[in-house]
């Protein structure tokens, strides 16, 4: 694993390794402090050693703790063992403790696993939320939905082409799921959420491609029911591959930055602050297949996000910085 420590004007610090020499496809990394010693610590799953009696693979969730050197203590690493590999997590204290928890999505699997946090780097056994049965979820993100100051976690289930949200009640408790049906013809399709239309709740954002057309449907929950404001972006046959939430233009309004694939295209839907979008490229090349990952954050301190990608053919690390040319037209 290599760290990058940024110079606050789009560079960086030489790279710090970490080997780690048992641990096989590191993947979803996240940073968070999950020991309330106000330090970033990592978390990230990776396949562990196989099972010597049965041969079944083994998947590790793994928190290194963050040291007041900026560096982390790969001696003192905490590992919990999963029956099966995760999709997608989201880390975010879930019941307003000020404890760190995890909300998660396995393969093959149609239940959202949520762990508490201690506070202490350990966690609770998993609640398990089930979305029913013949299930491909592909999609997570929490947030609140309804505006009652309890989080809320939203799946998506290609399989039957629903959005379903789990309400939060408190006590560590869900509602059962409110279901949407989102529509009947999806190639690839992506779920985000934010405050698209600035009353202070937020939406729900579904991405996608019809074969034929990008595509996004915002959903506006109010009393007690949603609906939908849907729009068709470009004439596109191409794979959805991420796509995620940010304000890159400075209007105080969020945008949402697609990432299509084969060939690679960016683009960012500019948002009006009333659920509604312009799109504008905003890096096209016909010749590279398109970035594994897709992230947005400040890396220049000039108070405008730029975004980060990942091409896992080339093995680079490409970041846009933004020169402030991103308007809504």
């Amino acid at each position: 694993m290599t760290l990058l420590l940024g110079n606050r004007n789009g560079t960086f610090q030489k790279p710090i390794i970490f080997l780690f020499q048992n641990f096989k496809s590191l993947t979803h990394l996240h940073v968070a402090d999950f020991n309330n010693d106000n330090r970033s610590d990592l978390i990230f799953m990776h396949q562990g050693e196989e099972n010597s009696v049965w041969t079944e693979r083994i998947y590790v969730f793994t928190i290194l703790l963050g040291d007041s050197n900026e560096t982390f203590q790969t001696q003192n690493m905490l590992s919990r063992v999963m029956p099966q590999s995760p999709l997608q997590i989201s880390v975010i204290d879930l019941n307003n403790d000020k404890k760190v928890d995890i909300v998660m999505i396995r393969e093959n699997d149609c239940n959202v696993y949520v762990m508490f946090g201690y506070g202490n780097t350990t966690f609770s056994s998993e609640i398990i939320l089930s979305v029913g049965v013949k299930c491909d979820l592909r999609g997570l993100v929490v947030s609140d939905v309804n505006n009652d100051n309890y989080f809320d976690i939203v799946v998506y289930n290609h399989q039957s082409l629903h959005i379903y949200v789990f309400f939060g009640k408190g006590n560590e408790a869900f509602q059962p799921p409110k279901w949407l049906f989102t529509t009947s013809n999806v190639g690839s399709a992506k779920i985000v959420i934010g405050d698209f239309n600035n009353d202070d709740q937020s939406d729900i954002g579904f991405i996608y491609i019809n074969w034929k057309d990008l595509v996004y449907m915002i959903y506006q929950y109010k009393n007690n029911s949603f609906s939908v404001n849907e729009k068709t972006i470009i004439k596109s046959n191409q794979n959805l591959h991420s796509a995620v939430v940010g304000d890159i233009n400075g209007d105080n309004h969020l945008d949402i930055i697609i990432n299509l694939i084969d060939p690679c295209r960016i683009y960012a839907l500019l948002g009006y602050g009333n659920g509604k979008f312009s799109i504008q490229t905003i890096y096209s090349n016909e010749s590279q297949l398109g970035y594994k990952w897709l992230s947005v954050t400040n890396f220049n301190n000039y108070n405008y996000q730029d975004i980060i990608s990942v091409d896992t053919h080339s093995k680079l690390i490409n970041i846009f910085l933004n020169k402030r040319q991103c308007l809504a037209t």
